[in-house]
């Protein structure tokens, strides 16, 4: 590195001391030197040398330098050197023939340490610490100035006193040195200085003279302390006790103020007016003495009461109180403790509202309550019969619905089949005899026939989806298998069964049930899903049977889903399959969403039948 890097790595760096050596390239250290000490003066320079000559030493304080160390002392003093340059000290290195600018260590330590304590004084100091020469000129100014009046130190050492202080009390300044001149310290007035954003602000100011070592006065060191925030609190202070002392006064509450024995220091014109005590009568003596005299129970509560907020807890009662005339009412009383910043309790506030009226008011709405209360008990014990019938109702319809249609789909396979039977046996011998008939006839006897099968197919159709045999005579499996077949070749939706082949027989009803469930859910996905495909499970275990019905269309729209969350469903098909579920003590749940419905069915196996209506 050279004389120049130096240079520049200052600029760059901003460092408190530079080390600098004296033989280097392009710029020796002394030219480096006058360059560091004429653009920054604030930083010190030392030198390293291993020239120990009075001349190479005078020549590099000459060059601006305050220490100078041989390298060969480079060791012991060179930590030395540096925390004395940092603190602005001069330096050199023992042994040197350096003349008058040799220093003691102990004396650099010693002032370094004094300094070092008036430093950390002034600096932490809450207050603003300023000091001025007689002429009004600044010399100092601490952390704290610079926050109070917005000035850098910078930017205000040097300037005059004035730039805070404002026009109209230049004359106080005046007086101020004057008094300062004759060595007079003035102690904790209040003033007004002005920040340098223009703000005023209201100081308390102490002022004390600097003297010389002879005693002469030099100048000024200023304690400012901004009292502004104070001023403004004290302010609001002062309203708000005057708003508390009018609210005091004039608020419809009885109020009174309790020493912590209960005594009363002071009540509202409320308190007395409204009760028909003079001041006289309650000032000075206990709460419970006034109000409660005559209510030896209620007394015992009050002096209970306020020994508990003496102890710093709120208390809030209803209680009786007495008019001075003898006249028993009701309030609502608060007990309140009044603390002090370390947490004493000073004094109680206790507060009243009379409720006697409230109380009538309440007693006769409670009464309203209960005997409304009793009528309500009423119609929902009707409710309830009523909705008992209405179940007993649904139960017997769905039951005589299942007993028609068995009995629609018999009379449809018993007697409609028979007729159409026959009806096709007499078109047997009439086909024998077409020769003996017209084109026309053959041809219309031909159709007949054809429709005649066509006919009997839809009876057996129409009679097995009523009722189909197979329910009862094979079982819940046979006859769901051959409803879904019938299912998938109707609609085109391939419906597949999952069903275990050792499932087994079900009680009658049970059966019933867990069919018309899948047939209306099977409608409800030809209907409504637009889904191509339906997968049915049906398990059981010990004492339940589970059936799910689960398809991939566009699901149940928002508005029905609202419905479904709250328990409230929507269409005939749900609330159907929800009766006849709950006739069984089963439950139904659904669930949708846009990729598809899934209808949840459980039934208990071992059920009661279901209630028949009576006649």
């Amino acid at each position: 590195m050279d004389g120049r890097d130096g240079v520049d790595k200052t600029r760059q760096l901003k460092p408190d001391v530079v080390v600098m050596d004296i033989g280097m390239p392009n710029l020796n250290g002394f030219d480096a030197t006058r360059l560091i000490r004429n653009a920054f003066p604030e930083i010190g320079v030392l030198i390293l040398s291993q020239d120990e000559s009075s001349e190479t030493v005078r020549e590099a304080f000459r060059a601006g330098a305050l220490g100078y160390v041989a390298k060969s002392n480079i060791r012991e003093q060179l930590q030395n050197a540096v925390k004395a340059v940092s603190y602005g000290k001069e330096f050199v290195t023992e042994g040197s023939h350096s003349g008058n600018h040799k220093m003691d260590v102990n004396q650099i330590a010693q002032a370094e340490q004094a300094q070092a304590r008036l430093a950390a004084i002034v600096e932490s100091s809450d207050d603003a610490i300023i000091s001025k020469d007689l002429n009004g000129t600044i010399n100092s100014w601490n952390a704290t100035a610079e926050r109070i009046f917005g000035y850098s130190a910078q930017e205000a050492i040097g300037q005059p006193i004035t730039i805070i202080i404002p026009p109209e009390l230049r004359d106080e300044e005046a007086q101020i040195t004057k008094r300062l001149r004759s060595g007079e310290r003035i102690d904790h007035f209040e003033t007004v200085r002005i920040a340098k954003s223009g703000k005023r602000l209201n100081i308390s100011l102490t002022v004390s003279p600097i003297k010389d070592l002879q005693g002469r006065v030099i100048g000024a060191s200023k304690i400012a302390r901004d009292v502004t925030n104070s001023k403004v609190t004290e302010k609001e202070l002062r309203e708000k006790q005057d708003l508390l002392r009018a609210a005091f006064a004039q608020t419809y509450s009885f109020l009174a103020i309790l020493s912590n024995d209960g005594t009363v220091v002071e009540a509202n014109r409320a308190a007395l007016e409204g009760t028909g005590f003079s001041r006289s009568e309650v000032i000075g003596r206990k709460l419970w003495d006034v109000w409660w005299s005559p209510l030896p129970e209620e007394q015992a509560i009050a002096k209970t009461s306020v020994a508990t907020v003496a102890k710093g807890l709120a208390v809030r009662e209803e209680c009786e109180y007495a008019l001075r005339d003898g006249t028993i009412r009701f309030a609502d009383r608060t007990l309140n403790p009044v603390q002090s910043e370390n947490g004493e309790v000073v004094m109680i506030v206790c507060s009243g509202l009379d409720i006697t009226e409230h109380r009538q008011l309440r007693s006769m709405l409670e009464e309203r309550v209960r005997e409304r209360t009793r009528e309500l008990e009423a119609k929902n014990l009707e409710l309830v019969t009523q909705a008992d019938v209405v179940r007993e109702l649904s139960a017997r319809l769905l039951q005589i619905q299942d007993e028609e249609r068995r009995r629609i789909a018999r009379e449809l396979h018993d007697s409609v089949g028979q007729m159409l039977a026959a009806v096709s046996m007499n078109m047997a011998h009439v086909h024998h005899e077409a020769a003996a008939l017209g084109p026309d006839a053959r041809k219309a006897l031909e159709d007949n026939a054809e429709l005649l099968e066509q006919l009997s197919s839809e009876i057996r159709t129409i009679s097995h989806l009523l009722h189909p045999p197979l329910l009862d005579e094979v079982g819940l499996q046979s006859a769901l298998q051959w409803y879904i077949d019938g299912f998938s070749e109707r609609s085109k939706i391939q419906v597949d069964l999952e069903l275990p082949d050792d499932f087994g027989r079900l009680p009658r009803n049970l059966e019933i049930t867990l069919f018309r469930v899948v047939q209306e859910c099977l409608t409800n996905i030809h209907r409504h899903s637009g889904s191509s495909t339906a997968v049915i499970r049906v398990a059981r275990s010990q004492n339940e049977v589970r059936l799910e019905v689960r398809d991939a269309g566009k699901g149940i729209p928002a508005e029905a889903q609202t419905s479904l969350s709250s328990g409230r469903l929507s269409g005939v098909g749900l609330r159907g399959m929800h009766e006849r579920l709950r006739q069984m003590g089963g439950q139904l749940d659904v669930q949708s969403n846009g990729k598809g419905t899934l209808v949840l069915a459980t039934l208990p196996i071992e059920v009661v039948a279901p209630r028949q209506a009576t006649a």
